[in-house]
């Protein structure tokens, strides 16, 4: 049981290819973009650069569009 569990968590893991930090990342870009709007900039920049490289998809568009939205 154990080991079909840890086979879905990887291949899940590598489906996704998102590790926690590029989470991290992403939320803060949320949490920061009307308080601190520099440092959201600053996130979303290292956001893009840690996952452009494993996929191409929605969440990368959407941060393009928060950076523009901030910079508006």
């Amino acid at each position: 049981m154990n080991k079909y569990l840890f086979s879905i968590i990887i291949l899940f893991q590598f489906l996704f290819g998102y590790s926690q930090e590029d989470l991290k990342l992403r939320d803060s870009i949320l949490n920061y973009r009307y308080t601190n709007p520099n440092l959201a900039i600053d996130f979303g920049i290292k956001y893009i650069e840690s996952i452009q490289s494993k996929t191409s998809d929605s969440l990368i568009v959407g941060t393009h569009a928060l950076i523009g939205e901030i910079l508006t």
